[in-house]
């Protein structure tokens, strides 16, 4: 029995990563290499991320600059910036790519933070997700006289104490995060 929480809290860890590296993909005031180093480039007759066909580093606050490992890859990682609609041009110099960001505007600040409770959202839906697999779970062991009707109770208790602490911190990421897309 103990194996189904030990199934949702791996559950919650791996939806609180994704829900981390959706986050750093949201640009605040600040350039950051994980703005554009999940972005899917055609390399090779296939896809790969960015990061795995360039080195990706930020050159100052407002500026990434990419260097490439194949020369040839620059045509296909300007596309895949253009494509990826991150309101940058793409700047090629010689064997490297530099993005300088724009500064924030008011409304752009609060689009980000309308796609940040939009992604939130997402990761609460996961979570309730894995919090009802694992109810279920725990009542179909007792309805299969796994475990007597105490055990459930206290289990789904656990349960729901579990998923409110993955809520807790998910708002607390989101605070944070919001925190850094709203202060000049």
């Amino acid at each position: 029995m103990d194996f189904i929480i030990a199934e949702l809290k791996k559950g919650y860890a791996i939806a609180e990563e994704f829900f981390l590296s959706e986050l750093a993909g949201i640009r605040t005031g600040r350039a950051t290499p994980a703005l554009v180093e999940h972005l899917p480039v055609a390399a090779y007759g296939g896809t790969s991320a960015l990061r795995e066909v360039a080195a990706i580093a930020a050159g100052d606050a407002r500026t990434i600059v990419i260097q490439p490992w194949d020369v040839s890859l620059i045509e296909p990682i300007s596309k895949a910036i253009l494509d990826a609609e991150l309101g940058v041009m793409p700047n090629v110099q010689d064997t490297r790519i530099i993005l300088t960001l724009p500064p924030l505007t008011t409304e752009r600040r609060e689009e980000l933070v309308r796609l940040l409770g939009k992604r939130l959202e997402e990761a609460r839906v996961t979570g309730r997700s894995h919090r009802d697999d694992a109810r279920n779970a725990i009542k179909k062991a007792e309805k299969d006289k796994e475990i007597s009707e105490d055990e459930r109770t206290r289990r789904l208790e656990e349960v729901d104490k579990l998923a409110s602490t993955f809520q807790s911190r998910l708002e607390e990421i989101t605070a944070k995060k919001e925190t850094e897309i709203t202060t000049l």
